[in-house]
């Protein structure tokens, strides 16, 4: 599997009016150093939303990685699954889907 970026990434306005998809630990003052991806749109509304859910990625995918491995790693296990892990990944998702709505968790 090819590596990404490390995240988390952030939204940032770039001066074009695009917004940038940065890696949160590459911002040295105000100057970017690594833009992962810019997004444009004619709806600012509709722009944003993009950004935000591009930009979360690295979150789902550690949580479909951590949901993944568990599944695997369930079928060598005798057992009931932990209500309480499961109940973590729900919030989790919840938390990241109203991030991705430009809410806050």
């Amino acid at each position: 599997m090819n590596q990404h970026t490390p995240g988390p990434w952030i939204v940032w306005v770039m001066q074009d009016g695009s917004d940038g998809i940065l890696p949160e630990d590459h911002l040295a003052g105000q100057q970017i150093q690594t833009v992962i991806a810019r997004v444009h749109h004619a709806s600012v509304k509709v722009q944003g939303a993009n950004a935000r859910l591009i930009a979360k990625a690295p979150e789902m995918l550690q949580l479909l990685q951590a949901i993944g491995t568990f599944t695997v790693a369930a079928r060598w296990q005798t057992g009931a699954i932990s209500k309480d892990l499961v109940a973590g990944w729900i919030e989790e998702a919840r938390n990241l889907l109203r991030e991705i709505k430009g809410e806050r968790p």
